[in-house]
This record gives C-alpha cells, sequence and structure tokens, in this order.
C-alpha cells in the first residue's frame, strides 16, 4: 500500500511542478539530438526529498539529523533554483549539513579535529560535485538508479538499511528519469534535485562504511568521481576560475565538443559504473583480493583508463577546432 501511495504523490508532485515552473519560468534552455535550443524545466528533482519526507511520514523512523541536513540543504537549493543564493551562502549550508550528518552516529563521535573537519569538507565537496551531474540528459537519473539498485543488492546480504527508505528514492529517480532520459528532455533535477540526491547518497554510504569497514565501496562513486578530480585538476593548471560554469567534463566534451548522444553517454557511464558496482560485490562477498588491494588496483586503473580518455578525447576537439577554424 505505501508504495502506491507513494508513486501517486510522486506522480502528483511532479505534475504540479510542471505547471508552476512554466507558470513562474523557472526554466533553463537546453539542445536537443538536432543541436536546436528549447526550454526546460528546472529543479524537478524536487521529487527526491519528497520521496524521503514521505517515507518519514509514513514509517515515522528516528533519522532526525539526516532529515534535517536533507532539509536545509533543499531549501538553499531550492531558492536557488528560482533565484541566485550568493555561493557563500551556499557553501556554508552544505558544510553545516555535512557536519549534521557526520554526527547522526554516534560511533563517529570523535576527538581527532582534523580527521572530523576532512570529513566534513569531504561530504560538502562531494555535495557540490554531484551537482555538475545534472549537465546531460538522462546522467543524474541513470547514475542514481544504478547506485540505488547496488546499495539494494548489498543489503540483501547486509541488512544495513531500511530498503523501504532506498526503494522510495530509487522510484523518484526512475520516475524523473522518465521525463529526463529523452532527446528533449522535459526537465532538469536542478540543485534540488542533485545536492539533495548527493547528500542521500552521502548519508547511505556514510552509513555502509560504518558499519562494514570496507573501503573499496567507495567506488560505486568512481567514474563521476575521476571526472570531477580531473577536471578539478585540469582547470586548475590552466589557471581557470573553478567557480565559474563550464563544460569540461568528459561527458561535456563528448556531447557538447563531439556532439555524441547526450543518451548513449548517460547510459554508457551507468553501465560501466553498474559494472564495477558488480565487481566491488563479489569481491566483498568472495574476497578475491584484500579491500585496500582491490581499492588501490582500481583506483589505478580507473585513473589511468580515465585520463587515458582524456587526453584523446582533447586531441579530437583540437583537430576538430583546426579544421573548423577554431570551433568545435
Amino acid at each position: 500500500m505505501y508504495y502506491i501511495v507513494l508513486v501517486l504523490i510522486l506522480f502528483i508532485s511532479i505534475q504540479g511542478y510542471f505547471r508552476i515552473a512554466t507558470r513562474y519560468r523557472i526554466t533553463d534552455h537546453s539542445l536537443d539530438s538536432s543541436r536546436n535550443q528549447y526550454l526546460i524545466i528546472r529543479g524537478a528533482g524536487i521529487i527526491f526529498p519528497l520521496s524521503v519526507f514521505t517515507w518519514w511520514v509514513y514509517f515515522q523512523p528516528a533519522a532526525d539529523y539526516f532529515l534535517l541536513a536533507l532539509f536545509l540543504v533543499t531549501v538553499v537549493s531550492f531558492v536557488d533554483d528560482i533565484v541566485t543564493v550568493a555561493p557563500q551562502i551556499r557553501l556554508a549550508v552544505h558544510f553545516v549539513a555535512a557536519v549534521i550528518l557526520f554526527h547522526s552516529w554516534p560511533l563517529l563521535e570523535t576527538h581527532h579535529i582534523f580527521l572530523a573537519i576532512l570529513v566534513y569538507l569531504s561530504i560538502a565537496a562531494w555535495l557540490n560535485a554531484f551537482n555538475f551531474m545534472d549537465g546531460i540528459n538522462g546522467l543524474a537519473g541513470s547514475y542514481s538508479i544504478v547506485a540505488f539498485a547496488s546499495f539494494l543488492l548489498i543489503n540483501r546480504d547486509l541488512a544495513l538499511f531500511d530498503n523501504r527508505l532506498l526503494c522510495s528514492v530509487l522510484a523518484a529517480a526512475l520516475l524523473f528519469t522518465f521525463y529526463n532520459f529523452r532527446g528533449r528532455a522535459r526537465c532538469f533535477a536542478g540543485d534540488v534535485g542533485s545536492i539533495s540526491m548527493a547528500l542521500i547518497l552521502a548519508y547511505v554510504m556514510l552509513q555502509l562504511l560504518i558499519h562494514t569497514e570496507h573501503i573499496p565501496f567507495l567506488l560505486f562513486f568512481l567514474l563521476f568521481a575521476l571526472d570531477v578530480f580531473y577536471t578539478l585538476i585540469h582547470r586548475l593548471l590552466r589557471r581557470e576560475n573553478i567557480f565559474e560554469p563550464h563544460r569540461f567534463h568528459a561527458y561535456q566534451l563528448l556531447t557538447y565538443n563531439l556532439h555524441h548522444s547526450p543518451l548513449k553517454v548517460s547510459a554508457g557511464i551507468a553501465v560501466l559504473q553498474l559494472i564495477l558496482n558488480a565487481l566491488v560485490w563479489l569481491n566483498y562477498s568472495y574476497r578475491f583480493l584484500s579491500g585496500p588491494v582491490f581499492f588501490l588496483l582500481v583506483l589505478l586503473l580507473g585513473s589511468g583508463g580515465y585520463l587515458w580518455l582524456r587526453i584523446r578525447l582533447l586531441d579530437k576537439i583540437a583537430v576538430l577546432q583546426t579544421r573548423n577554424g577554431g570551433i568545435a
């Protein structure tokens, strides 16, 4: 019964949001598969935190800190989707949310202040990094679906999480992807969707790491983490302002510069991450390699593969720019 109620709430909410966003012009411009510009609704990812709050109202679980952190980032991100919020305010709220999330488990209370600050900063950085995923059709939704499907698989053996929470967010991700995974997407998640989803993923991942102490589970986020990290390094080397919008991620180079289908790019990334997640689960289940060895091996291979791909992409773009007189 709960899932029927949940799906009805999410469907009615997203349809209602489409009308509100259209009326008040909460929209962006995007390009379809024929490179034609069209309007797209921004902020439809509001259904992600809505799925969590529906779960909380229905089952009344003890998750006060998590809900408080999610509420804070949802509010400031939704406001930012409507009117621009100063970066300093957004970052401050993200940091506060990271602190709240970190202290949602007594097990994590620590007197090592530098370690605690490092975790705070890591969570806050993850919130901002995940926001980039909303840049092309289908990527944020498909990546989130893969993540929660993987968590459900792990939870089948470990029973660490409330499956109803995982399934609630997965249902919201599937509904959003239905409208977003298209040549002419109906909507984008917006800051409210991408940052709230990042916080939910951080909450589940942190709980998984606390109870298993198995660091390779971080590889569930590897593909996007590599792209964000090396793109940041590349931009710093070019002495660019890293706080300004850009289209320099590998998936953006593929779609905007080399004109590959964003749906194929999103699907390819999701499938690769799903395969990697399956390998992580198999290694955890059968212990082919120790956790640290497996983690470092995959990290090194992944970094090498990503850097090879990025160099190839930049070389192809340089060739195209030369042929087209400097325009790729």
